[in-house]
């Protein structure tokens, strides 16, 4: 019996590194009131914006506020800024510290569809939306830069033991391999950091697992990271793929970038060899990402499916958020439901500075 870790942004969150949508949109406003205090205006294609106040007001305001999303949203109401904010932020802004990253594939997916849809500059509508989340790809980038480069992730025990243990499924076709140890180990990184290195480093003693960055990794022109949608199974993907006249539809569909190196191939290779359990760790599991994970999940060789879910500090958990997920991923509910572990048989992910 193999093993497949998939990795997603939860798991960066549990080693205290701001990873998310939330925390990308403070630093890029960051950038915004810094300028807005240098020059009184900001332009970019996400935004522009301009104020006929001085820097004193808005440093005055500023003062009183913790983050720069709070001083946008204080300063935005009273007219103090006059703002040009484009769908993709808009649509987002009053509900930012809630989006997941999942949550923004989805937005940009959907707002390439009406944009396609629509009678009048679709062309243009889709040119410029491609251009606001290439602003977003490289402040992403930017951002996650600044805060892992510096940062040397501590490791966390209890977590290198979930990520190898014996086979905890003692149903169905996973009772052959109860309590027996993995063969093989192949992570499926979903982040662009490094953050999983110390753990694979440490796995070597008692395994050689093997890694794929299957959405490329910061600082890597080998391997740059992919930032997009990646659901081929709606009908409004076909209808772009049939419409395609022009390649701006299709610029940042994920499974477009697979074909650019042998990650996807050697991720195939790997499912096709022999059965596998998958690990969920820090993934949401949402639509952006149902191409590959209908593939794996749905694959004859998958016979078990464990989600590690995140527990908050009143005890509430996301266990059945990521169930109702993997159901999406499913043409037959009746094979989720058997290659799902229950719950009594799930763990939360150890988070580094929670016991």
């Amino acid at each position: 019996m193999n093993r497949l870790i998939l990795i997603g942004n939860g798991f960066d969150l549990a080693h205290n590194l701001k990873t998310s949508y939330h925390h990308l949109i403070i630093y890029y406003l960051d950038k915004v009131v810094s300028e807005l205090m240098r020059t009184g205006k900001f332009t970019s294609p996400l935004l522009k914006v301009t104020t006929k106040y001085g820097w004193y007001r808005i440093h005055e305001i500023a003062s009183g506020c913790s983050n720069s999303l709070e001083v946008f949203r204080k300063l935005r109401p009273n007219n103090l800024l006059t703002v040009e904010m484009c769908d993709l932020l808009e649509l987002t802004f009053n509900s930012i510290e809630q989006k997941k990253w999942v949550d923004l594939e989805q937005l940009y997916f959907s707002l390439l569809v009406r944009y396609s849809n629509s009678s009048n500059r679709k062309l243009a509508l889709i040119q410029d939306l491609n251009k606001q989340w290439e602003e977003l790809k490289l402040n992403l980038e930017e951002y996650l830069i600044s805060v892992t480069e510096p940062n040397t992730c501590k490791t966390k025990s209890e977590l290198l033991e979930q990520l190898y243990e014996p086979v905890k499924n003692p149903y169905s076709e996973m009772s052959g391999w109860y309590g027996k140890m993995p063969n093989k180990i192949l992570f499926l990184n979903f982040n662009y950091t490094k953050t999983l290195s110390p753990y694979i480093n440490k796995l070597k003693k008692e395994i050689n697992p093997r890694l794929i960055h299957i959405h490329g990794s910061i600082n890597d022109q080998n391997n740059p990271i992919v930032f997009g949608f990646g659901d081929e199974h709606s009908d409004e993907y076909l209808s772009l793929l049939k419409a395609g006249e022009n390649h701006a539809y299709l610029k940042y569909v994920k499974s477009f970038y697979y074909v650019l190196n042998d990650s996807y191939q050697s991720l195939i290779e790997y499912i096709d060899g022999e059965a596998y359990e998958v690990y969920v760790m820090g993934h949401s599991l949402g639509l952006s990402d149902r191409t590959m994970l209908r593939e794996i999940f749905e694959h004859e060789n998958c016979k078990s499916i464990k989600l590690f879910y995140h527990e908050n500090n009143d005890g509430v958990d996301d266990f059945l958020p990521k169930a109702y997920n993997l159901a999406a991923h499913f043409t037959n509910q009746a094979s989720m439901r058997k290659k799902i572990v229950p719950k009594s048989l799930s763990n939360r992910l150890c988070e580094v500075g929670k016991k």
